[in-house]
């Protein structure tokens, strides 16, 4: 059960790492090259996902971590675009 709990968790574990470091990027860097690149990663990652569950599950914690690391610069742009977004139509 405890590892189930970990496999679970390990997505987030990644995305809390770097969510103040992945929104300076995303400013930083620009929201088209990094959403795309993210998207990117985040795919490839998540076809490797039965891979890597197939192999081992040390592996599995690895990319899962790897898709939260990635996901986070996408969240933050989400939130970019829906505030701009909003402010435009008020």
């Amino acid at each position: 059960m405890y590892i189930l709990g970990v496999v679970l968790g390990s997505f987030y574990y990644g995305y809390v790492a770097l969510q103040i470091p992945g929104g300076w990027l995303a400013l930083k860097v620009g929201g088209t090259r990094l959403f795309g690149l993210a998207v990117l990663i985040a795919s490839t990652l998540t076809l490797l996902t039965p891979v890597a569950s197939r192999t081992s599950v040390l592996l599995l914690i690895i990319v899962r971590v790897g898709e939260g690391l990635v996901l986070v610069s996408v969240q933050f742009l989400w939130c970019v675009i829906l505030t701009t977004k909003t402010s435009h139509e008020s």
